[in-house]
């Protein structure tokens, strides 16, 4: 997880992710960033699920979804508190390389 992320996104129109994954096969990640405002219930944040292929790996997310993600509300950009990055119950001990976290 990545806490005290920068807040305020709202000059930016996406999320970039470049991670490596040293598996031979193709692995699945979720994705969930949430504001200050969350209300830690899991349909009040921006979800999202991603196929890893083995190798580098380039995930672009549009902030416009992540300020929809949310569905009683708009996600406040502004307040942007954390982002979560995580496998299924059947990945513990896998590893991925982190290569890059960017706004763009």
């Amino acid at each position: 997880s990545l806490e005290d992320v920068y807040p305020d996104w709202t000059a930016y129109d996406s999320l970039i992710i470049e991670i490596n994954s040293p598996l031979d096969s193709i692995f699945m990640v979720g994705l969930l960033i949430d504001d200050m405002y969350h209300n830690w219930a899991y349909e009040d944040c921006y979800t999202g699920r991603f196929e890893l292929t083995p190798g580098a790996n380039r995930i672009a997310i549009s902030l416009f979804d992540v300020k929809h993600g949310p569905n009683q509300r708009l996600q406040d950009m502004q307040q942007i508190a954390s982002m979560w990055i995580y496998g299924d119950t059947t990945s513990s001990g896998t590893k991925l390389l982190m290569q890059r976290i960017s706004l763009k």
